[in-house]
């Protein structure tokens, strides 16, 4: 086995190159490796290939057997080795052009090789090969630190290409897809609006969001001028001229000059435009402008005075008698001077009554104004923008979701209930819900923020039922859209002005002159009648008194005491005594003969008595004393008592009487008239140029906006009712809110710790039940132990006394029970402990419940005020816009 190894690292470094293709070649005999080998190389008659690899970290191994070297000539002993390093290939490259290194030609190489390559970094960068990050630990040439660096900074500079780059092509998908979406949403969103059909004149004259407002200004001036003024039929009218001022009128030619008589009509106007839209004026103007050379009406003829016949002398005495018929005598006179008056002479005097006009009786004038528009008004939809914006982020949301919003446009004239649907659907089918937040829209400039679908994996919890939804609306499996749809349906109720729109007009102001004539008599008010000599007093009297008291007394009192006494004893006196007596004997005799020796007799006796006698007396006292009082008391008390009284009082006297002596009379009360001369003219006519003013979007109009401009809403408000809303926005709303929302942090604080005290009394019990268990166990064992005492016999109390103690097991069992009574009596305590401490967080829970639910209900009362005076704004938005411009 032959192996050649290397390492390529960079000149001045020590730091490898990877990604290099190592080839070695057994050169032929008829090639010398000083000549090129490019052409031998690309020709494939270099030599005999022995292997190829590519290098990690700069290494490189190649193994080859002798067999590889000898297939041209078998008698060859070693190869001629010739390495070549490549570049990594590329398409269209030859093998000749990506040679980095040559080393030269090994001849009869020995079985092991190693090769160590250094490639100037320089060369591989113009070669356009990554270089690795040169290490730190190099040789110490300035020349590596150089390159070094410059690779470092040509690294980076490369990554930045190439992430802008790839945040070119993402910025460019993602400018497609908003184009899609942009052509797709925006003219369907405009349509659902505006409820227009495509063909409409008004979208002529409407201005879409990003519209050029001063395009569709000048494209409407156009068509109005050209629609009314250029195509306007002409008018005839008349010129009553002397000789004189129709010779003026005359130009070179003889002819009536255009122009002049242009100026001559400019200087007799009589545009019906100017004056106002009365039937009276119209009539009388209409009646001018009939032709003077038509021969006037000739008036009709009077009618002829009566004739008397013409008198003769025959008629002299009926002459006479007719002239001295209606001469009265003196007394005649005097006697029908107090006759009463009839019914005709009383009507008669009261017609011509008169009063004649006083000092103060001065004219008065009344200015009517007149506006008159020469274009039609440019327009736009105040809700356009942020729906537009809101049907995009639900598009988005809905095409990351997996489903088809393009389809789902086409199946609803509505986009954004489609949409919906479509995004609900596409939701359900993963088994998961999408959710939308959607808030204020007065900080941003589209009005909503920005929105991430959040993918909710486990089920939600249980919620409150909900009210049935609102018709009109789909239910959409829990797909919050309803900021979308208040945002289309709660607009303006009234069309706005495109801000930066121009027009123009005319403020015509007509006059009204009021000149006081005279005083007539008007409707009988009251008839009085007096007797003579009769005399009636008429006294009004007029009190006014208003009082109103008002006593409101708020007292709530909560007391709670808790006492509780536990007194336990327990004495015990223990007297135990045990006595043992044992007596053994033993008694042996024997007779001997021993012949010779002797003989006897042998008598032996043992004898032993133990007696054991123990007594123990044992006496135990124990006393627990444990008293806990606990008072609680919560007193309050308010008093509001307002008192406000007030009195008017008006007395009016008059009296009326008959100065007669005979005769009744008969008053009569009439109202009194007064009589105007009315004249109207044409006062003033200014012209005006009318510019559309910026008006917030619907969703604009919300508190933080009425807060910002509350002292100039405040001067200009239109109803009284909403100074206490708009004084709590201002000066407590906020203040308010953080009480409520700390109220509420304790509440859940206090709830959280009744819950884990009714977790702690739940473990209590079970080890109090735990404890009587292992209680109950012990006592059983004792009394176990004293059955079995009670039923040995004599020879096993003695083995016992021998052997072992009975009395230590019967101690160390009462030892076990009187510590399981003591934990028994532990876990007792500890339990009812606890019970007193959740009773006592309960009522701070109730408290503070009580506390909580009444902050609340102020506060939504509160709010439900701001809500009504927002609304109140956004509908009068016109009226208050026009201050805040000023």
């Amino acid at each position: 086995m032959n192996v050649i190894k290397g390492y390529i690292q960079v000149k001045g470094t020590k730091t490898g190159i990877s990604g290099l293709v190592v080839q070695v070649f057994d050169l032929f005999s008829d090639i010398s490796g000083r000549v090129s080998i490019a052409p031998h190389v690309n020709k494939g008659t270099l030599g005999q290939p022995l292997g190829s690899t590519v290098t990690r970290n700069g290494e490189f191994a190649i193994s080859y057997e002798d067999t590889a070297f000898r297939i041209r000539n078998a008698e060859r002993t070693r190869p001629d080795l010739l390495l070549l390093v490549l570049a990594p290939e590329e398409p269209g490259k030859a093998i000749a052009d990506r040679i980095l290194y040559q080393a030269d030609v090994r001849r009869s190489a020995s079985p092991q090789e190693f090769f160590s390559i250094q490639l100037d970094g320089k060369d591989l960068q113009k070669r356009e090969i990554a270089l690795p990050e040169i290490e730190d630990r190099a040789a110490g040439d300035p020349k590596a630190v150089t390159l070094k660096t410059s690779t470092e900074l040509k690294r980076r500079r490369e990554i930045r290409k190439q992430i802008s780059e790839l945040a070119k092509v993402e910025v460019a998908e993602a400018r497609a897809i908003e184009q899609k979406i942009e052509t797709q949403l925006r003219d369907r969103v405009l349509r659902h609006l505006t409820q227009l059909p495509p063909n409409s004149p008004a979208l002529e004259r409407f201005v879409p969001p990003g519209g050029d407002v001063r395009t569709v200004t000048r494209n409407n001036q156009q068509r109005g001028i050209a629609r009314v003024i250029n195509n306007a039929p002409g008018r005839q009218t008349y010129l009553v001229l002397s000789d004189e001022e129709f010779q003026a009128l005359l130009g070179a030619n003889g002819e009536p000059d255009t122009e002049k008589v242009e100026a001559k009509l400019r200087g007799q106007d009589t545009t019906p435009s100017r004056l106002r839209d009365a039937p009276l004026l119209k009539d009388c103007l209409n009646r001018r402008r009939s032709s003077p050379f038509d021969p006037p009406e000739p008036d009709p003829p009077p009618d002829p005075p009566p004739t008397e016949p013409p008198i003769v002398d025959l008629d002299i005495d009926r002459q006479l008698s007719r002239l001295f018929n209606d001469l009265k005598s003196p007394e005649s006179i005097q006697v029908q001077e107090g006759v009463r008056p009839d019914q005709n002479s009383v009507e008669v005097s009261v017609d011509k009554l008169s009063l004649r006009r006083g000092p103060a009786d001065v004219p008065a004038f009344y200015d009517f104004h007149n506006l008159q528009i020469a274009f039609d008004h440019v327009w736009e939809d105040a809700r356009a923008e942020g729906v537009i914006e809101a049907a995009k982020i639900l598009y988005r949301q809905t095409l990351e979701a997996g489903g088809d919003p393009e389809t789902a446009l086409t199946t609803d004239s509505n986009p954004l209930r489609a949409l919906a649907r479509e995004a609900a659907v596409a939701g359900q089918a993963k088994g998961q819900k999408l959710l939308t937040a959607m808030a204020r829209m007065n900080d941003s400039g589209l009005g909503l923020p920005d929105i991430d679908p959040v993918i909710v994996v486990d089920p939600p919890p249980p919620q409150p039922p909900q009210p049935p939804h609102p018709p009109g609306r789909p239910d959409l499996g829990g797909f919050p859209v309803e900021g979308v749809f208040e945002q289309a349906s709660e607009g303006y109720p009234f069309t706005v002005f495109a801000a930066g729109s121009v027009n123009f007009g005319l403020l015509v102001t007509y006059r009204q002159r009021w000149d006081p004539v005279s005083y007539q008599v008007g409707r009988l008010a009251k008839t009085i009648t007096l007797a003579p000599k009769e005399t009636v007093s008429f006294t009004t009297r007029q009190v006014v008194k208003l009082s109103m008291s008002q006593k409101q007394i708020n007292s709530a009192q909560q007391m709670r005491k808790d006492d509780a006494e536990d007194t336990q004893r327990d004495e015990a006196e223990i007297v135990q005594r045990a006595e043992s007596k044992t007596n053994f004997s033993l008694s042996a005799s024997g007779s001997y003969d021993l012949g010779p020796l002797g003989e006897g007799d042998s008598t032996s006796t043992f004898t032993k008595d133990a007696a054991g006698s123990s007594q123990e007396t044992k006496k135990a006292h124990r006393q627990a004393t444990r008293r806990a009082s606990q008072e609680f008391r919560d007193e309050r008390k308010m008093e509001v008592e307002t008192a406000k009284s007030f009195e008017t009082e008006d007395t009016i006297k008059r009296e009326i009487s008959n100065p007669n002596d005979e005769l009744p009379v008969t008053y009569l009360f009439y109202e009194l008239q007064r009589r105007y001369m009315v004249s109207e003219q044409l006062f003033r006519v200014t012209p005006v140029v009318l510019v559309g003013q910026h008006v917030p979007p619907p969703e604009y109009i919300s508190e933080t906006w009425v807060m910002r401009h509350d002292w100039i809403i405040r001067r200009f408000l239109l109803d009284d009712s909403f100074i206490p809303a708009l004084n709590y926005l201002a000066t407590q709303a906020q203040g308010d809110r953080i009480i409520l929302a700390d109220l509420k942090a304790n509440l859940d604080m206090i709830r959280n710790t009744v819950n884990a005290l009714k977790d702690q009394i739940m473990h209590a019990r079970a080890q109090m039940s735990a404890r009587y268990a292992a209680l109950e166990a012990q006592i059983e064992k004792q009394a176990r132990i004293a059955e079995e005492e009670d039923s040995e016999g004599f020879f096993e109390k003695a083995g016992e006394a021998l052997f072992y103690d009975s009395d230590e097991s019967k101690e160390a069992t009462r030892i076990r029970e009187d510590a399981a009574r003591d934990a028994y009596e532990r876990a007792v305590r500890e339990e009812k402990d606890l019970r007193s401490q959740l009773e006592r967080e309960v009522s701070a829970l109730q408290v503070a419940s009580d506390t909580y639910t009444k902050a609340l209900a102020q506060n939504t009362n509160h709010q439900v005020q701001i809500d009504r005076l927002v609304r109140h704004v956004r509908d009068y938005i016109l009226h208050y816009m026009r201050y805040l411009e000023l």
